[in-house]
């Protein structure tokens, strides 16, 4: 989970690593006043800690980089924390792992065993509570994914800790990069956007601008517009030295309504403008062609599960893990989720069809994975295909059909608050035959989105519903 989930930030962030020890030592002055360097944290009731000495801090082009190390008398070290902030280095200021600015991470590890980690899906924060030459302390809470996937509610967290430092932290260190945007009158030059811009359908990694910065004294940055018609334009950063560069500034929100949009850019208290088409053709690098389900590594999705009453029996989070799994002589991308019945799933894909697995275990008496057809993209709607598979259950020879149907293609369809332009919706029955006899069992209607993946499921058996929705996505 760690590389995929925070690779990106902690190359512009803060890095913690929290060891702990068997027992306590001293190493290079490494207690704060005759007191060692601690962590702790609690889940439920239960109490974990940690000892370590001493916190070395390095600063390189901007970027604080603290190393909690313990001394060389601890060597069987059993537990440890790290925390990943993304931001500048600041006493007060909390960092969460729900906003672009100040981003947190957490990991929890036992025998080097990754057990707790935070997620961006889920609210965790971590609030530095005091910062000198020579000591720093903090609090952190909030959820965290377990190794199973579980969600897990950790509580008073805190650590303090006496610093090593081979440059000087300042509490207040907030220096603040000076300089202008290129521009042209008022306009913004040689803007470049990138991504499709669409009435209600929410913006994605894929959607940026790429403005000119003269920087004319290095520190951190903040350029941002302002919000119309539900999206805008925000980028935070650290400039280390002067001169002219270039910055991606990403979009968030997703139109609230078609049309043009001028937003205003604002940098070091001067500002331009630049134009998005919503709905239609913008001058743009055109985006890499995408299919129905993307399997690019850090793809993620969050869903809630609701009866048709509307009550939401489970939310959960499902990843692209980057990994890839042979089953019967295929690779498969492997998907990770919070959800336990679903808590890895393979796909692939080829020549417009895409693969998922069964496990006949379900059916039959004797398993086995199997591999089934959820979705074409290159057949007309009305297509139809059936997965069968055969077995025995407590002696009796038992058949499963799967028979697919595309209902619908190339529409577009609204999901709660987020709307997609291209959607194709596939129908799906599941008759099992058991001697001569057939018996329903069941059906699946699934909606994919192009570029965004699965969007809607609705699972019917034994006469009872169940609605699978997408409520956001991050594709890269």
């Amino acid at each position: 989970m760690k590389k995929i989930i925070f690779s990106a930030v902690v190359l512009l962030g803060v890095l913690f690593t929290i060891v702990s020890c068997q027992k306590e030592v001293s190493y290079e002055g490494g207690f704060i006043n005759n007191t060692p360097s601690t962590w702790e944290f609690k889940r439920d009731t239960a109490k974990y800690a940690g000892i370590f000495d001493s916190v070395k801090i390095t600063k390189t082009a901007g970027v604080y980089l603290l190393a909690f190390a313990s001394g060389p008398a601890t060597t069987n070290l059993s537990e440890s924390i790290e925390l990943q902030l993304g931001g500048a280095l600041v006493s007060g200021a909390t960092y969460t792992t729900t906003t672009s600015n100040g981003i947190a991470q957490f990991y929890y590890l036992k025998n080097g065993v990754e057990i707790y980690s935070a997620d961006p899906s889920l609210l965790f924060s971590v609030t530095i509570t005091g910062l000198t030459d020579s000591t720093i302390s903090g609090t952190f809470q909030g959820k965290v994914l377990g190794a199973a996937f579980d969600t897990i509610t950790l509580k008073e967290g805190k650590f303090n800790a006496r610093t090593k430092s081979t440059v000087i932290v300042n509490p207040t260190d907030t220096t603040t990069s000076a300089g202008s945007l290129g521009s042209n009158a008022d306009t913004c030059a040689g803007v470049t956007l990138t991504g499709v811009y669409k009435k209600n359908v929410a913006m994605t990694g894929s959607n940026t601008a790429t403005v000119s910065v003269l920087v004319t004294k290095a520190g951190r940055y903040v350029i941002s517009s302002d919000t119309i018609k539900g999206f805008y334009f925000r980028a935070t950063g650290t400039f280390s030295a002067a001169g002219a560069q270039p910055v991606v500034v990403p979009a968030y929100g997703y139109p609230t309504d078609s049309g043009t949009v001028k937003f205003r850019l604002t940098y070091s208290g001067k500002s331009c403008t630049f134009v998005v088409k919503v709905d239609t053709s913008n001058i743009t690098t055109p985006p890499v062609t995408l299919d129905y389900l993307p399997t690019t590594t850090g793809s993620n999705w969050s869903y809630s599960n609701a009866n048709l009453t509307g009550n939401v029996s489970d939310t959960f989070y499902t990843f692209a893990s980057g990994s890839n799994v042979t089953l019967n002589g295929n690779s498969y991308s492997l998907f990770k989720s919070t959800l336990g019945s679903e808590d890895s799933v393979y796909y692939r894909k080829s020549s417009g069809i895409y693969y998922s697995t069964l496990n006949l275990e379900d059916y039959f008496s004797t398993g086995g994975i199997k591999e089934v057809i959820i979705l074409k993209d290159n057949v007309n709607v009305g297509s139809t295909w059936t997965d069968g598979f055969s077995g025995t259950s407590s002696g009796i020879s038992v058949s499963v059909n799967f028979d697919n149907i595309i209902s619908e293609k190339a529409v577009a369809a609204t999901v709660g608050a987020l709307s997609f332009p291209d959607v194709i919706k596939v129908t799906t029955s599941v008759n099992q035959k058991i001697l001569s006899q057939s018996v329903p069992l069941g059906n699946y209607e699934r909606w994919f989105a192009r570029g965004i993946g699965l969007i809607y499921q609705k699972t019917t058996l034994a006469g009872q519903s169940v609605e699978r929705k997408l409520t956001r996505s991050a594709i890269f």
